[in-house]
This record gives C-alpha cells, structure tokens and sequence, in this order.
C-alpha cells in the first residue's frame, strides 16, 4: 500500500494543487534527500504553476524488491490540458526507499527509460 498510495500522490497532480502536493511529497522523503528532491519538484512547480496542464496514473502492475527496498510501476500516464486528453502513454516509474528509524522513507523516484529498465 505504501507503493501505491506513493505513486498516487506523486503522479496525479494539478495546477491547483502544486503546493500541496510538493509539500505531501517531501512529508514522505528522507531528511537526507529532501534538498534534492525540493529542487527537482519546485522545478515542476514552477513549470506547472499558471498552466491548465494536469496528469493522472492509472496502475496497471506492481513490483516490489523488498531487498533492494525499490518498487516499480507501471501503467498508462495521463496528461491533460483543459479538459482535453492529450496523452496517454504507457510508462514505468521507480521508486528507491531507505528506512528512517521504524518509517520508510523515499529517497528517489522517476520515470525508467528503456535503457535503465535492461539493466535491472
């Protein structure tokens, strides 16, 4: 479930809730990572902020390496603008966790390129 409802908060986002989000996003992070990770989403932010652009992911497979602590998703990518569907691409994106005394905490995460997915 940590999984799931981490790639839901991560995928599906809105101009109207750019700030929520970030902030839900960092709320879950590692305190070692969360400068690296602030910047990458301000950078999101500030490209979103004003837009009518919005996405969604709809989960189609889940895998966990429980020894790697990493999980992957893969499922269609929803990108809208308006009210209008402008795409729907098939992608998988990785999720890199460490624990945190008792909490899991993410680390990294981003969308797998053919390339990276060969390699694991």
């Amino acid at each position: 479930m940590v999984t799931r409802d981490t790639v839901v908060l991560t995928l599906d986002r809105s101009p109207q809730n750019l700030e929520y989000w970030m902030n839900a996003v960092l709320d879950i992070t590692s305190p070692r990572m969360q400068g690296k990770i602030k910047a990458d989403l301000l950078k999101i932010v500030n490209e979103q902020r004003g837009s009518s652009i919005s996405q969604f992911f709809t989960i189609e497979k889940m895998g966990l390496d429980t020894s790697k602590l990493r999980s992957e998703v893969t499922g269609s990518l929803h990108t809208i603008v308006g009210n209008k569907v402008i795409s729907n691409e098939r992608r998988t994106f990785r999720y890199d966790w460490e624990y945190s005394g008792l909490s899991l905490k993410l680390i990294g995460f981003g969308m797998v390129t053919a390339e990276e997915g060969k390699d694991k």
